[in-house]
């Protein structure tokens, strides 16, 4: 499977002008999915559920309940997880927890992202079209991924009352492997000469490569560093020049 998805995370990072890009790229061209195992239960139609949440190895003391409801179709889950950490103690370079729901088939649904707020304890409202699955919590670089990371936080597991019966011991899914990359770039406006400007955006995109190294982030993982001048990339942006602008104007058109 070959993957070369760039998703764009954060127009401005620390900088003016420095934009940061997570990969779920391969180094090489052939990318191999992880296989994982993970218990999946069946829910009956027109009935509610509750099923327990906990933690894996990563974080023990995380836990949680789901309350799953199934109805026209459609499986109603509401989420809610205790004793949670903040993503990046696991490494700096991941964000977001993303809730999965994980079909016998193998089949992985990104069920969206747990609410930034609230602290150790978060909750969420989703819905998924599949009616046996199994539902597990990762860590990731960013909420739009399209496999989960090896980063899992919290599993399904039966309780006494749950009504539905698990379909297998085990079923297998395949995520991804864990090997993001990051691409920086910096930017410009069109004020100055095409060289001054290449110069400082490599100069804004090398700026923010030595903080996040600094804060924690391996080299390895930092796919590319560049500078793009406007124009030689996205659609040219006209910027009035410094003598032609108001007092009041001029400094939302800074960028020194």
């Amino acid at each position: 499977m070959k993957s070369r998805e760039l998703i764009p995370f954060g127009a401005l990072l620390l900088f003016v002008g420095s934009a940061l890009v997570f990969s779920q790229a391969p180094q090489s061209a052939q990318w191999v999915l992880a296989k994982r195992a993970t218990l999946a239960i069946s829910y009956p139609d027109d009935k509610s559920s509750e099923v327990n949440m906990a933690g894996t190895g990563l974080h023990s003391n995380v836990t949680g309940r789901a309350e799953i409801k199934r109805s026209e179709g459609r499986t109603r889950v509401k989420l809610r997880i205790e004793n949670l950490q903040h993503p990046q103690t696991l490494g700096s370079y991941y964000t977001s927890y993303v809730v999965w729901a994980v079909t016998p088939e193998g089949k992985t649904e990104n069920l969206g992202e747990l609410p930034r707020e609230g602290g150790r304890s978060r909750q969420i409202q989703v819905t998924t079209s599949s009616q046996v699955f199994a539902l597990i919590l990762t860590a990731e670089p960013h909420a739009l991924v399209s496999h989960p990371s090896p980063m899992i936080i919290a599993e399904n597991t039966l309780r006494k009352n749950t009504r539905g019966d698990a379909t297998a011991a085990s079923i297998e899914y395949q995520g991804d492997p864990g090997d993001y990359r990051v691409a920086v770039e910096g930017h410009t406006d069109s004020i100055g000469s095409d060289d001054h400007n290449q110069r400082l955006s490599e100069s804004r995109a090398l700026a923010v490569r030595d903080y996040l190294t600094q804060a924690g982030l391996p080299a390895d993982r930092i796919a590319a560093t560049r500078g793009f001048r406007a124009g030689a990339r996205f659609p040219h942006v006209h910027v009035p020049r410094p003598e032609t602008l108001q007092p009041a104007d001029r400094p939302a058109y800074r960028r020194r």
